[in-house]
């Protein structure tokens, strides 16, 4: 049976893990230029970031627990920034269109 700092470390990063589909669910409706479902999903996901800042509080340190959080939230940063350009890239041809 896992510990409860383990089952803290499993929860914290199931909940990462969450935020990194939803933030690929993101990704592919800024690509396909669904902005109205990008809003949603960015809603969706933020609820469960703040749950994650609950939680997650720094107090585990396991350093498998680490380098899966690191991979999840450089991922995470790493599609933000294609949708924040997507994003920008629409909102200039709206300008140009207005």
């Amino acid at each position: 049976m896992a510990r409860p700092d383990e089952m803290k470390a499993m929860e914290i990063l199931s909940l990462y893990a969450a935020v990194w589909s939803e933030t690929q669910k993101m990704l592919g409706a800024a690509r396909s230029e669904d902005w109205d479902n990008l809003i949603g999903l960015e809603q969706s996901r933020r609820s469960q970031v703040e749950k994650i800042m609950q939680m997650d509080k720094g107090n585990v340190e396991n350093r498998e627990f680490l380098a899966r959080k690191s991979e999840l939230i450089r991922s995470i940063i790493s599609a933000d920034e294609e949708i924040k350009s997507l994003t920008h890239k629409w909102m200039d041809k709206l300008k140009e269109t207005l």
